[in-house]
């Protein structure tokens, strides 16, 4: 056995900062950062209007009308949803190996997104139904709008573009599980192709996105919605619609795929490099958006002006600047890591679970313990703040015990295929 030399030796520090190094290239850094924050943007944003805006004025109007623009939070979700479930796909294109296993992708998005929307979703249907003369009245259009919430077929008309009354956030799920479906079935298209190369990657993907771009203005130019019906939010999904459909929201998506490219190219190419320039993009992004949401807070008018075809959430501009900045995080130097604070990382862990239950906790809250809550109802905004901290408080304990009773169990059980990996491992 031949003895290393001094320049081969590596003391037990160095290694373990080269393993952390090496984590952190092989991950997305950046990205829990960016889940939370959109996930409490979004918890705001429902929060802001539980206080009447015509009786606050100073510092407080305008930080409510700042958190106004919060729904732009969504579109942080799907282009990181994007970018996230896409990675594999294309490390697998770039490195010229095998498609990756479509069984594998269903099973994750399965046991990671349907049990704990599912159950959200009974417990949802349960509150809308439970007033006195609920069982008593018309269930056809509540079941109807049920059932496309259970088969995720919910986002392709208004009348069942919310699933349920009692909570409205639900209806992104079913819309991001059409994405689900897009995903793999382009992906495998372009596998498909014989010649593999950035040039035939990013050519096939900016076509898919010219495609939806297509489809999109064919719906906004042939579906206009008008009337008024029995229930309040499918007349607010008939206001939405049809700038908010299945192929917009897969714009958002598709920029994150996109990002997800840019990111295994430079893993590739440049093995992941972190440069200063990096730093200096994000940083530039991050603050001009925190910038440009403050300068337009209560003027919703420059939406229709910054977007294309009637999209949501300032498409495609803010999508791309989303796309950007995720990609700078993943090579940045030093940014990443305000990014990926405790803090952040703990709401991030959770976030699904905020998502599918703050609106539940926050009117819960305002019809049991504190009427004031309710919409624009509150004008005291110390009480507000109070409520609000509350609020926040509860979704997060509901979220963690729906993560470690309803969610986790389906991630790291059977339906993964964990056990059986395990199973078959020998000891």
């Amino acid at each position: 056995m031949t003895s290393a030399t001094s320049s081969e030796v590596i003391s037990p520090r160095d290694e373990a900062a080269s393993k952390r190094s090496q984590k952190q290239i092989s991950r997305l850094t950046g990205a829990e950062g960016l889940r939370a924050l959109a996930c409490l943007n979004i918890l705001f944003f429902h929060a802001v209007i539980r206080i009447d805006p015509a009786t606050q004025d100073g510092w407080f109007r305008d930080v409510q009308d700042f958190f106004s623009t919060g729904a732009v939070g969504v579109a942080v979700f799907f282009v990181l949803s994007g970018m996230l479930l896409s990675y594999r796909f294309w490390m697998a294109f770039f490195t010229k190996t095998s498609y990756p296993s479509i069984g594998h992708f269903i099973r994750r998005r399965v046991s990671r997104i349907l049990p704990g929307f599912y159950f959200v979703l009974v417990v949802s249907f349960l509150i809308d139904r439970s007033n006195a003369n609920a069982w008593n009245s018309e269930l056809y259009e509540p079941v109807r709008r049920l059932i496309g919430g259970f088969t995720l077929t919910s986002s392709f008309h208004y009348e069942t573009y919310f699933p349920v009354d009692s909570n409205i956030p639900l209806w992104a799920v079913p819309m991001e599980a059409v994405c689900y479906v897009v995903l793999p079935l382009a992906m495998w298209v372009l596998f498909s192709i014989r010649r593999r190369g950035t040039q035939i990657g990013i050519g096939f993907w900016l076509s898919v996105i010219a495609i939806g771009v297509l489809i999109n203005g064919w719906v906004v130019s042939t579906f206009q919605m008008d009337g008024r019906g029995e229930y309040w939010s499918i007349d607010l999904a008939r206001d939405q619609i049809p700038g908010r459909n299945p192929a917009a929201y897969f714009g958002q998506f598709a920029i994150g795929v996109l990002a997800a490219a840019a990111i295994v190219l430079w893993k590739i190419h440049r093995k992941g490099k972190r440069t200063w320039w990096f730093d200096a993009t994000g940083l530039v992004i991050a603050v001009g958006m925190v910038v440009f949401f403050w300068v337009i807070r209560g003027d919703w008018s420059h939406q229709a002006s910054l977007t294309m075809q009637e999209q949501p959430y300032y498409y495609p501009y803010y999508a791309v600047l989303l796309g950007i900045l995720a990609v700078a995080l993943g090579f940045s130097r030093w940014l990443w890591r305000l990014f990926e604070i405790a803090p952040l990382r703990f709401i991030a862990k959770y976030s699904y679970g905020i998502y599918l239950w703050h609106s539940l906790v926050f009117d819960w809250y305002a019809r049991e313990i504190d009427w004031r809550y309710g919409w624009y109802a509150d004008t005291d905004h110390v009480h507000f703040i109070y409520g609000t901290l509350v609020c926040l408080a509860l979704t997060i304990v509901v979220s963690m015990i729906s993560w470690h009773v309803i969610e986790r169990p389906f991630v790291e059980g059977w339906l993964s295929g964990q056990k059986k990996a395990r199973a078959s491992t020998p000891s």
